[in-house]
């Protein structure tokens, strides 16, 4: 039983680095790559990433937790593959970025949007001045 949870983390990381060493060989720059013909239903991200990734014939690096729940619209036309993947995640909390050298895409969390800085002017005085 020891041995069970011991291996199964390590399974997962080894599983992780093989798609991360597979992602590498079959990087390219995917604003390069000649547009695709994509018919990606609306559905579940982990199904649909998944279908757009072998429809663009890509390698993506995503973890089923960060995509789980999220659902992506349909896709259908012809787009080269990094703007396919931005149409499917937009409005999920979801974004694509690519890693500049080897051109891989990953899927992550959105960001939080960042929150506006107050004006520079003075703050208001916690007692206002009373007049008699």
């Amino acid at each position: 039983m020891l041995l069970r949870r011991i291996t199964r983390p390590a399974g997962r990381m080894c599983a992780l680095l093989l798609a991360l060493c597979l992602a590498r060989v079959f990087a390219a720059d995917t604003d390069a790559i000649s547009p695709r013909a994509f018919d990606v239903p609306a559905g579940d991200a982990v199904d649909t990433l998944k279908l757009a990734a072998r429809q663009a014939g890509l390698e993506i690096v995503f973890f089923a937790e960060t995509v789980r729940g999220a659902h992506t619209v349909a896709l259908r036309g012809i787009f080269r593959p990094r703007e396919a993947f931005e149409r499917l995640v937009a409005s999920t909390g979801l974004v694509v970025v690519a890693d500049e050298p080897d051109g891989i895409l990953t899927i992550q969390h959105a960001p939080p949007p960042a929150v506006p800085v107050a004006s520079a002017g003075p703050l208001p005085s916690p007692n206002p001045p009373h007049s008699t």
